[in-house]
């Protein structure tokens, strides 16, 4: 549980990072699809490299 609890804290921050950089980029908060995708095909990996 503590794992998991682990990779939703690192899941938030990377989200929270990838909308700070579009805010950075594109002046606003664009919701996307692929960012969608992309963030759950990290989640495997982030799940991997906790612990």
């Amino acid at each position: 549980m503590d794992r998991i609890m682990k990779t939703c804290w690192w899941y938030i921050i990377l989200a929270l990072v990838w909308q700070g950089l579009e805010l950075l980029i594109y002046h606003q908060i664009q919701p996307r699809v692929v960012d969608d995708i992309m963030g759950l095909l990290y989640l495997p990996f982030i799940y991997k490299a906790v612990d």
